[in-house]
């Protein structure tokens, strides 16, 4: 039959991974062990001023970046305000006047 052949290799291949996550899972004993969290050491000590600072900082960066979102949305409405009146004026304003002038 056609394709047994890429069929075969399929089922190798799969065979093949399934055996190294078997060995991956065996290979060692840490992996079996109790409590598998690492407890760091904070080698950067940060004084509250320097929290503090960084904090202000952040705050200020966020005001920012608020009041540029505000500024932008204002302006985009202002333009779509303008555009709609001009596309409302346009219409019927130069549709009535063809009206009378037939």
């Amino acid at each position: 039959m056609a394709g047994e052949g890429s069929m075969m290799h399929a089922i190798h291949t799969m065979r093949n991974n399934k055996a190294l996550l078997k060995d991956k899972r065996r290979n060692s004993w840490k992996n079996y062990t109790g409590n598998k969290i690492i407890l760091t050491e904070d080698h950067i000590k940060a004084s509250p001023e320097l929290l503090a600072k960084i904090r202000e900082k952040f705050k200020a960066e966020r005001r920012q970046k608020v009041k540029e979102n505000i500024f932008y949305f204002i302006i985009t409405i202002i333009i779509l305000i303008i555009l709609f009146y001009t596309i409302y004026w346009l219409y019927f304003f130069d549709n009535s006047i063809n009206v009378y002038e037939q």
